[in-house]
C-alpha cells in the first residue's frame, strides 16, 4: 500500500448570540445550515455546542467560488435577520 500525504482546506466559524458572553448560537446555526444548503452552499454545524459552521472547500477553489461563497453567507445570514455588526468588547 502506497502512502499518500493529503492535504485538506478546512475553516470554521464560531456563531454566538451575543459578542460578550459568548453565548452559542445554536440555533441560528443550524437555520443558516439548512438556508445555505438552499441556496447551493453545504455548510455543516460542528463543535460541542454545534454552533461552528463548517467550511471545508476544495483546495481547487478559486476567486469566483470564494465570492459565491461569501455573498451567498451574507445574503443567508440577512434574510434569517442575523447581520449584526456589533464589535465584540474585551
Amino acid at each position: 500500500m502506497e502512502n499518500r500525504l493529503h492535504w485538506v482546506l478546512y475553516l470554521g466559524l464560531e456563531l454566538v448570540r451575543d459578542h460578550n458572553t459568548l453565548e452559542p448560537a445554536t440555533e441560528e446555526t443550524a437555520e443558516l445550515c439548512d438556508r445555505m444548503l438552499g441556496l447551493g452552499v453545504i455548510v455543516q454545524p460542528a463543535g460541542d455546542h454545534l454552533n461552528i459552521l463548517k467550511i471545508k472547500p476544495p483546495l481547487c477553489i478559486g476567486p469566483t467560488a470564494v465570492d459565491f461563497f461569501t455573498h451567498t453567507l451574507g445574503r443567508a445570514l440577512t434574510e434569517l435577520g442575523h447581520h449584526g455588526t456589533s464589535e465584540r468588547t474585551p
